[in-house]
């Protein structure tokens, strides 16, 4: 048997055991592990002002959003960056939201601004905009 043969046999046993021991113990993790970044709402209620940035599809903000919410994807940054920095009161923190719990975009948004803008007071919603629309606009 040859070394690439070998190899390729014990990788494919490596994944039948993996397989197996997810079967056995019955669940997989698919959470989004939470940051320093990443705030529940519960956090932010006594915030006085927030900019919210909806990272979901043009199609999903324009259908219903965040009262005062800029839309900013990475489909359309540069227009919704330009968007967002004239809205934004540098004094204001940000917050990104996404569709929910499994919604990485909002975090990925949030990273992307902190770095681009040098800003740190930028967060994600952690539960994005299932738990946001749950709540009614001042």
């Amino acid at each position: 048997m040859t070394v690439f043969r070998r190899l390729l046999l014990l990788i494919c046993i490596a994944g039948l055991c993996a397989l197996v021991q997810a079967l056995i113990i019955g669940r997989v993790d698919l959470s989004i592990e939470v940051d320093e970044w990443g705030v529940e709402l519960n956090e932010i209620n006594s915030w006085e002002s927030i900019l919210w940035v909806d990272a979901r599809s043009r199609d999903a903000y324009e259908e219903m959003h965040h009262d005062g919410a800029t839309h900013l994807s990475e489909d359309d940054w540069d227009t919704g960056l330009v968007d967002l920095l004239m809205e934004w009161d540098m004094d204001v923190p940000i917050i990104v939201y996404c569709d929910g719990l499994h919604c990485a975009n909002s975090r990925e948004i949030a990273s992307r601004l902190r770095t681009e803008i040098g800003e740190t007071r930028i967060y994600w919603l952690i539960g994005g905009w299932e738990v946001l629309k749950e709540v009614p606009t001042p």
